[in-house]
C-alpha cells in the first residue's frame, strides 16, 4: 500500500529551498562564545564595566544603585493609633438601637454622656461616637415624649368626643 504523498498539505519540515544554509553537521567545529563578535574574551568581566563613573551636575541626583528602589526596602514606620473608647461605640449603638426598640433612646444619650467625658480626660478616639450617641439619643426621646403626648392629647379628644355623643338624645 502506497501511503499519499501530502494530504492534509501541511508543510514538510525537512525541506530546505535552495541557497539556504543547513545545520552545521557534526564534523564542523560549531562558533565558541570567546571567538563570537561581541562577546568578551577570557579574563574580560562581562558586562564590561566604565572606567569612571559619569560626572553629574550638581542639580541632577545619581540614579539609585542596582537593585536599590527608593522608597522601597525600609521598615514600615510603626503608628501608634489611640484605642477607641469602647463605652463611645456602646453609646452610638443603643442610641440606633431606639429606632427599633423606642426605649433606648435616652440610654444612649446618658451613654454618650459619659462617654464623651471619659474621652475627653483619657484622650481616647470616640468623640464622633459618643455625641452620635448624645444627639441621636436626646432626639429620638425628645420625639418619642411628644408621639406619647399626642397619642395622649388625641386619646382624650376621642373620649371626649364619644361623650359627647352619647349626651345628644
Amino acid at each position: 500500500m502506497s501511503s499519499p504523498s501530502n494530504p492534509g498539505q501541511w508543510p514538510d519540515p525537512t525541506y530546505q529551498p535552495p541557497g539556504t544554509p543547513s545545520w552545521p553537521s557534526p564534523s564542523e567545529p560549531s562558533p565558541t562564545p570567546s571567538s563570537a563578535p561581541g562577546w568578551p574574551t577570557a579574563g574580560e568581566p562581562y558586562p564590561p564595566q566604565p572606567s569612571a563613573p559619569p560626572a553629574y551636575p550638581a542639580y541632577q541626583t545619581p540614579p539609585p544603585a542596582y537593585g536599590a528602589v527608593p522608597g522601597y526596602g525600609q521598615p514600615a514606620p510603626y503608628v501608634l493609633t489611640r484605642p477607641t473608647n469602647s463605652m463611645a461605640l456602646a453609646a452610638m449603638i443603643v442610641a440606633l438601637a431606639g429606632l427599633v426598640t423606642c426605649i433606648a433612646f435616652p440610654v444612649g444619650a446618658i451613654l454618650g454622656h459619659v462617654a464623651l467625658k471619659q474621652v475627653r480626660q483619657t484622650g481616647e478616639q470616640g468623640e464622633g461616637y459618643a455625641k452620635t450617641g448624645i444627639i441621636v439619643g436626646w432626639i429620638g426621646t425628645a420625639l418619642g415624649v411628644l408621639g406619647c403626648i399626642a397619642y395622649i392629647g388625641i386619646l382624650g379628644f376621642a373620649v371626649r368626643a364619644g361623650n359627647n355623643l352619647q349626651q345628644t338624645p
